[in-house]
């Protein structure tokens, strides 16, 4: 998004780092050592990288079906429900 605060994406996961994917000299954005377990810490590593790389165009994509075809169901309660999660509105 636009206005985030946070290092631009895309990232990369390298190890149990997480990094911006950059050319040159990076620094890493998080470094994951929850368990102590290196195979845990790098799928963890993966998963945020992966997660956060989708997260804009997940967002955007939500946003045009709802514009378009809101409807009063559960499934588009769950799909307002996750665009404000997305966008760190607490209900």
């Amino acid at each position: 998004m636009a206005d985030a605060a946070h290092t631009p994406t895309p990232w990369a996961q390298f190890n149990q780092y997480i990094i911006p994917d950059c050319e040159g000299e990076c620094s890493a954005v998080a470094r994951i050592d929850v368990t102590g377990v290196e195979l845990i810490d790098e799928a963890n590593a993966q998963f945020i990288a992966l997660a956060c790389n989708a997260h804009d165009d997940l967002v955007k994509a939500l946003e045009g079906v709802i514009r378009v075809a809101d409807r009063k169901t559960v499934e588009f309660d769950a799909a307002r429900a996750a665009l404000a999660k997305a966008r760190g509105i607490q209900p």
